[in-house]
């Protein structure tokens, strides 16, 4: 089946549902707690400069970039006298529409690009986390998809400037560095890409960090993320391998063997291996597309292993669930973005996620069943996801499938006529 040659009507009517949904819920809601938190820093910073900020608030994990780019936006709405949240939000969400353009590239050869792009654009993960959520970890899905897009064209400086700017962001935009670097099959490429990346990276951390070295160090990179629960009796954790641990061992982490222990504190550890390992074995699989799946089940390695979590994580690889297979892409949309969505109207009681964000009120420490389900469903696909990778990437290293799609195609030699 050929693809079709334009955008069908249906594509473009789902783009501008999609929009829509994004507008509204970016300035009609007020966002979750991220949204408070950045009106936080950014005000901080905007008030007592940055270096005074990290001191002084240690919730701020974020680069110096964000943190300054975040402020000037601050000092805009204030002087327009628009709230913070209703005013960057809605930018983030015009950044992840840019998605859409990105998904159809990736999958330009791909006769069913138009139904992945529109679907994205009205994926209710998409719509939460990309314009209510209010964090800026929707950006780094815009940037890894360009990411893929400069590797799959072997264009090694434009690679490692998204990844530097990628870093600017968030420092988990790095997660997929080894993968993209392996990617070239010459390793003048790789090195090119990595100096490129380092460079544009430390262009924007070296001024701040010469400041207090130990302090930005602490901040940024000593951030592994949070261990989240309800604040209930017992608690209900959100996310990991943590709540099969309280129904095996008992709901006091005090009776829980140290093995368990041992993997709640270092499976963060345990996962950035396995991250650089898959990179290295998908290194064939170098094709803008390949590499949008290897970007998938990077992300699907790490969150089926890391205990410590945030919601907005799943905002780093939504747009690739679009394009790593259809039963992959069934089950996160429907199980992870299902949680998503449905733990977000829980806390906001409310299904247009309207009012205040209110994860440990009263009314919200006890979940109903349906949204633990959704929660076990959603790690158990990433597991599965995750364990299904690294197998068949191990198994075509070992049997030297997937050869390289970059590499110049061997020259046949013309048959010699045979003479008479």
């Amino acid at each position: 089946m050929t693809q079709p040659s334009k955008a069908p009507v249906s594509f473009w009517i789902l783009c501008g549902i999609g929009l829509c949904l994004r507008l509204f819920l970016a300035t009609a809601t007020r966002g979750s707690a991220d949204a408070e938190i950045w009106t936080e820093h950014a005000a901080g910073v905007h008030a007592h400069g940055l270096i005074a900020q990290y001191a002084r608030d240690g919730m701020l994990n974020h680069p110096p970039f964000m943190a300054i780019v975040m402020s000037k936006l601050y000092a805009v709405a204030d002087h327009w006298h628009i709230e913070f949240r209703a005013f960057y939000r809605p930018l983030f969400a015009l950044v992840d529409m840019l998605d859409i353009w990105l998904l159809l590239r990736i999958l330009a050869d791909r006769w069913w690009r138009y139904l992945a792009a529109g679907l994205y654009a009205v994926a209710p993960v998409a719509l939460v986390l990309g314009a209510m959520h209010g964090n800026t970890d929707v950006l780094l899905a815009t940037i890894s998809l360009a990411t893929c897009l400069a590797v799959g064209g072997g264009r090694p400086v434009l690679a490692g400037l998204c990844i530097g700017i990628g870093a600017w962001i968030k420092v988990p935009a790095l997660f997929l560095a080894p993968a993209f670097g392996f990617a070239f099959p010459a390793w003048r490429d790789r090195l090119v890409c990595a100096a490129v990346a380092l460079a544009v990276a430390v262009s924007t951390y070296l001024p701040w960090f010469i400041q207090n070295p130990a302090l930005l160090w602490q901040r940024i990179f000593g951030y592994r993320g949070i261990f989240i629960s309800t604040a209930s009796d017992p608690p209900v954790w959100v996310w990991g391998f943590k709540p099969w641990f309280a129904r095996i061992f008992g709901d006091g982490m005090a009776g829980w063997p140290d093995a368990a222990l041992w993997w709640r504190d270092h499976s963060y550890w345990v996962s950035l291996p396995l991250l650089f390992l898959y990179g290295y074995l998908r290194r064939r699989e170098n094709s803008a597309h390949s590499l949008a799946v290897t970007a998938a089940g990077s992300y699907a390695i790490f969150y089926a292993l890391s205990e410590t979590w945030a919601f907005q994580y799943f905002a780093w690889s939504m747009p690739f669930w679009f394009v790593a297979g259809l039963r992959f892409g069934l089950a996160a949309n429907l199980f992870a973005g299902g949680y998503i969505y449905g733990i977000y109207a829980f806390v906001c009681d409310d299904w247009l996620l309207r009012p205040y964000w209110g994860f440990n009120a009263p009314s919200h420490v006890h979940w109903p069943f349906i949204l633990i389900a959704l929660r076990d469903l959603a790690h158990g696909t990433f597991a599965v996801m995750a364990f299904v990778c690294v197998r068949r990437a191990w198994r075509d290293e070992w049997t030297g499938r997937g050869a390289s799609r970059m590499e110049p195609p061997a020259v046949k030699r013309p048959k010699r006529r045979k003479s008479r």
